[in-house]
């Protein structure tokens, strides 16, 4: 992943998903709670973590067009043509493996924010929320590439990363996003959820937990009690948890935890 500074952004959905807020799911309710066959991609299920919360985290699937930003300055300073999240080659609905991913990507980026006053969620907030002192951000699931089926050049906008953030960007004002690319990732919605939740803690002001020697630690042990790092590169481990540099050779010593929970994020537990 990466890491950039701050700027404002303009957004042109590609799935009108309604605004509100639905019932908390659980586990047990996978089966069921996604839709049989195709859906659009306005229709994305409705997940809640914690209905109510001040905080906001969405998890944003069905694809973005992005103008006049920084990030645009990546792209030739011309749009950003953001492909909804894809694993048939069929950009325009989610099937049931997609629908199944998402959850399991939603399900997992919850679990990581689950000690915080925070919900986690696929419906799109009002527009209104997105500015100072409410607490919303998204995360843009989409892939590196100016799609060309929305009318972009298809060359690689951003490169060399799984995603992309500006640091303390959840303090700014404006519907400033982070990018998760699923294209430069492992092929797994685990791996989606993980770059998802690392680029959520950049935002909120975390940096990269390495080891001498690598930008980012992949952590140690193996099977169910493999560990990582979130905010290094947690992709083959079963467990991966905010961290403070527990482990040997760690180059970085910044308490997750309490930054996430500093004043001026204005998240509590």
């Amino acid at each position: 992943t990466h890491d950039h500074s701050d700027d404002e952004f303009s957004f042109t959905p590609l799935g009108g998903i309604a605004e509100g807020r639905g019932d908390r799911i659980d586990g047990s309710d996978l089966v069921a709670s996604a839709a049989q066959g195709l859906v659009g991609l306005d229709d994305v299920p409705e997940y809640n973590s914690f209905p109510g919360a001040p905080s906001v985290l969405y998890l944003d699937f069905n694809g973005q067009i992005v103008t006049d930003t920084a990030w645009n300055a990546d792209n030739k300073n011309e749009p950003i043509h953001g492909v909804a999240y894809d694993l048939d080659g069929d950009t325009k609905t989610f099937n049931q493996e997609e629908l199944d991913a998402i959850y399991e990507i939603w399900a997992r980026v919850s679990e990581d924010f689950m000690p915080f006053n925070i919900n986690v969620t696929t419906v799109e907030p009002p527009a209104i929320d997105f500015v100072v002192g409410r607490g919303v951000m998204r995360a843009i699931i989409t892939t590196n590439v100016d799609d060309p089926g929305l009318g972009g050049s298809g060359r690689t906008w951003f490169s060399n990363a799984g995603g992309v953030a500006f640091i303390d960007s959840w303090v700014r004002s404006g519907d400033i996003p982070v990018w998760v690319f699923y294209n430069a990732l492992p092929e797994t919605p685990k791996a989606v959820a993980e770059a998802s939740s690392h680029e959520f803690g950049h935002a909120l002001g975390l940096s990269h937990d390495g080891r001498t020697g690598s930008a980012y630690y992949g952590g140690h042990g193996e099977g169910e009690t493999g560990w990582a790092p979130i905010m290094g590169a947690g992709y083959t481990q079963e467990v991966t948890q905010w961290s403070k540099g527990e482990y040997d050779d760690a180059t970085n010593n910044q308490d997750d935890l309490a930054i996430i929970t500093r004043a001026t994020n204005r998240v509590t537990y």
